[in-house]
């Protein structure tokens, strides 16, 4: 009976520190898969930014404003971010396997909002680079400047939809009813988010 009860305390622990690892491995993941690819992108956007300052054609920096508007991009991200939350909802009301088809679907768009987060904010910080070397630091107003942190928060909130996705197990085990709830929180949060933005497509300014 008491070495029932030693392995039985052996096994929660072994589950505590296997979900401590699934969280690390996953924070590892994101780190070194996508930030990896930041310098190749800020260099390509600094030489980018060079030509485009240099070049006085309008067409030109008019290609380049419309391609990388800050704004457009961060608010989209944003979007992604908060329509990703009907998948969150999905994994805590239904929690699929953690090694399962239904649960790389769901978390698929987790990885990819964060690459895209890395790719727009290397070249936004690469064109950051450029204006401070071709024009000086007086450009560079403290608004833009804050372009890359609110990318890194939103980079930062789908790496931790995936944390929670990937811990949704033992999250339900302890807090089941309160996990149920969350869920279908979040769809909700889904819903309001897709009539806003069907409103702000029939209005025409996205604000």
């Amino acid at each position: 009976m008491k070495k029932f009860k030693k392995e039985k305390k052996g096994f929660v622990i072994g589950g505590e520190e296997a979900s401590s690892l699934v969280r690390f491995e996953t924070w590892k993941k994101a780190i070194c898969a996508e930030f990896f690819s930041a310098p190749f992108f800020i260099v390509w956007a600094f030489f980018i930014g060079l030509l485009a300052n240099s070049v006085e054609s309008e067409l030109l920096n008019s290609f380049f404003f419309n391609a990388l508007a800050e704004g457009v991009a961060i608010k989209s991200l944003m979007l992604m971010l908060v329509l990703s939350t009907f998948n969150l909802g999905c994994v805590f009301i239904f929690n699929p396997k953690s090694e399962g088809r239904m649960m790389k679907v769901l978390c698929s768009p987790f990885s990819v909002g964060r690459a895209i987060c890395v790719a727009t904010g290397a070249n936004i910080l690469g064109i950051l680079i450029a204006m401070f070397v071709s024009e000086g630091p007086s450009t560079i107003t403290g608004q833009v400047a804050m372009m890359p942190i609110s990318i890194v928060l939103i980079w930062a909130g789908f790496a931790a939809f995936e944390i929670f996705s990937v811990d949704c197990a033992a999250f339900r085990n302890e807090m089941r009813h309160w996990a149920i709830f969350s869920g279908h929180l979040l769809l909700a949060v889904f819903g309001i988010s897709i009539h806003y933005t069907y409103r702000v497509i029939l209005s025409g300014v996205f604000s």
